[in-house]
């Protein structure tokens, strides 16, 4: 099964061969692909991956936050962990 880093970075060919939603889906999709695999890392007693990998998820989550508000002033703000 492909990382959810190889289906994010080949969102673009599905904007080109499928529509801009598409790509967007498809990003969406990395995401949750992320999200699952650093649970597993987590559950199997990696907590280092685990961690390696949610910072990833959480930089893609920024771009795709990006990508959906481009303008700042119009961007939501991401909220800190305390």
């Amino acid at each position: 099964m492909a990382l959810g880093k190889d289906l994010w970075d080949s969102a673009d060919d599905f904007s080109r061969m499928c529509g801009v939603q598409s790509a967007m889906a498809a990003r969406f999709y990395a995401l949750g692909r992320m999200l699952a695999e650093a649970e597993v890392a987590s559950l199997s007693g990696c907590d280092e991956d685990a961690a390696q990998k949610l910072r990833e998820l959480q930089a893609h989550c920024e771009k795709l936050v990006v990508m959906l508000a481009p303008v700042e002033r119009g961007r939501p703000k991401l909220v800190s962990a305390a």
